[in-house]
């Protein structure tokens, strides 16, 4: 639903604005905030009421239309302006059309729908210019926020955006949150002049909205406005949000544009205070916390144990550490950035430990690892931290039933399995490995500890674990991806393998494809 746009009629003639008057024009998104008798009139309002369209006379005592359009079109963003002609005005309407008119309307006339027809035309262009405008705004803010110069500075002025003073509040949101957001941030944009709020899309999953002020020695209600804004923010999301999977900072008033980037780096730094408190929460610079430099030292030891524990094949003592390790970090809260470095060390331990040995669960490792290692890169909260260890926690209790000693033909065939598991059997395995299907099968079993056809199973399974996460596939598309071609049968066999139904385990892992 668009906002009114605003006329202003200027006539010199009572029953031309009567007339004007008497239409329909609200219930089609119109409304008249104005009127004048000429010219002189006109421009004495048109600065203080800002109409969005002008329905001007061509021939006004004192000052007439085409005067009036002249000095219209010196402003800054003029408005549309529709001239009003007599049949013997065509000149002078041709001539109003060269100076800057949107368009002209005979007035003898003139019906509803006619004017109605030439609102409209002039309201979608007001409309596509403003909205370009804004992408143009947005834009370069965020250019000036991440790459501040005098030069965009003065290209902003230019438009103009002329702030008098400004605050900032920053979210950054987890990948569900993120896609929310992309789709709703016009909720969060808001005019109440003379202030407004503009969201920004930033990098990593960042966002800011931007609050101005054009109005100068307001600052005490500007700044209860800003809170304000980010309450109704918060209110909206926690509401639209399953999870409150996001963090939101607020940098108080500052009064130069230029000062955006320092501002922005400030609510940045913010979420390493937030790190380990609850999501949702508002920052504000009272929260700013520094971290105890030796508080990592205990997770450094536990790492060399988790450590000490691969090396050792002892994967139920590496499992039950990794848990330790994660405990101590709640504990002793460390700085953000020590715990996610160690968090990819402990990653690259197991990874290069299993790349050494060989498993067959070497492939789903090689696709899990730069998975791993990016979340905990782009951790912004300890949660996402949590996550993508616990999910290596789980990966190191699967070697369990996994030794990584085995012939080479059987980790050969474990390679053919992963390739081809959506549709094989043990005659064409034991084929690719040159041996009988049957001491295929005794030396499968003798060095998986599982047979052929568990293996190729529990792998099916693990693969539509991942694409019920993943993808917005159905689930009985789920199962024809892995080959298995009975949905039901699939359904029974997740739900023994995992203890979840398939539907129920997506909403449980947070899928991005959950409406």
């Amino acid at each position: 639903m668009h906002e009114a746009i605003t006329l202003m009629v200027v006539d010199d003639e009572p029953l031309t604005r009567r007339k004007l008057r008497s239409f329909r024009l609200a219930e089609h998104g119109y409304k008249i905030i104005g009127e004048a008798e000429n010219g002189v009139q006109a421009l004495e309002q048109i600065d203080r009421l800002k109409p969005d369209i002008i329905l001007a006379d061509i021939g006004m005592p004192v000052m007439d239309g085409l005067e009036l359009l002249m000095q219209i079109q010196k402003r800054n963003e003029p408005p549309k302006v529709i001239m009003l002609t007599c049949y013997e005005d065509f000149t002078k309407a041709q001539t109003a059309i060269r100076l800057g008119a949107f368009d002209y309307l005979t007035k003898l006339l003139l019906s509803e729908e006619d004017l109605l027809r030439g609102l409209d035309k002039a309201a979608r262009q007001l409309r596509k210019e403003r909205n370009a405008a804004e992408q143009t705004i947005r834009f370069m803010l965020q250019e000036l926020i991440l790459f501040p110069s005098e030069r965009i500075l003065s290209q902003l002025q230019q438009i103009p955006f002329k702030p008098r003073q400004f605050a900032l509040a920053t979210i950054r949101a987890d990948l569900t949150a993120d896609q929310w957001l992309i789709a709703s941030y016009p909720l969060l944009e808001t005019v109440c002049e003379p202030y407004r709020s503009i969201v920004i899309r930033m990098p990593e999953r960042l966002w800011s909205i931007l609050f101005v002020s054009f109005a100068e020695n307001d600052t005490c209600n500007f700044h209860s406005w800003c809170a304000q804004q980010c309450s109704s923010f918060s209110s909206i999301m926690s509401g639209s949000l399953e999870r409150n999977h996001y963090l939101m900072s607020f940098i108080p008033v500052r009064y130069r544009v230029m000062e955006l980037f320092k501002a922005y780096k400030e609510s940045v730094e913010l979420f390493d205070s937030g790190f380990y408190l609850d999501q949702g929460k508002l920052l504000q610079e009272h929260d700013n916390r520094t971290f105890a430099a030796d508080s990592i030292k205990p997770l450094e030891s536990k790492t060399e144990s988790i450590r000490k524990a691969v090396a050792e094949r002892d994967y139920k003592e590496a499992s039950s550490g990794i848990r330790e390790w994660l405990e101590l970090t709640k504990q002793l809260q460390p700085h953000p950035d020590h715990i996610k470095e160690l968090g990819k060390e402990i990653v690259i331990i197991v990874a290069g430990h299993v790349g050494m040995y060989g498993s067959h669960y070497e492939p789903l490792l090689l696709e899990l690892k730069p998975s791993l290692i990016g979340r905990l890169t782009t951790a912004l909260h300890h949660s996402e931290v949590f996550d993508a260890m616990q999910t290596l926690t789980e990966f190191v209790h699967l070697l369990n039933s996994s030794p990584l000693t085995m012939r080479t033909e059987i980790k050969k065939a474990i390679h053919y399995i992963h390739k081809h598991y959506r549709d094989i059997d043990i005659t064409s395995a034991a084929e690719y490995v040159n041996l009988s299907p049957s001491w295929f099968k005794t030396l499968f079993r003798k060095e998986t500890g599982v047979s052929f056809h568990e293996f190729v199973q529990s792998y099916q399974l693990e693969m539509a674990k991942q694409l019920m996460v993943t993808t917005d596939m159905k689930v009985y598309e789920v199962a024809e991806a892995v080959g298995i071609t009975n949905p039901r049968y699939f359904s029974r066999l997740f739900t023994k393998s995992f203890s979840v139904p398939p539907l129920d385990y997506r909403k449980q892992n947070g899928s991005l494809f959950i409406p």
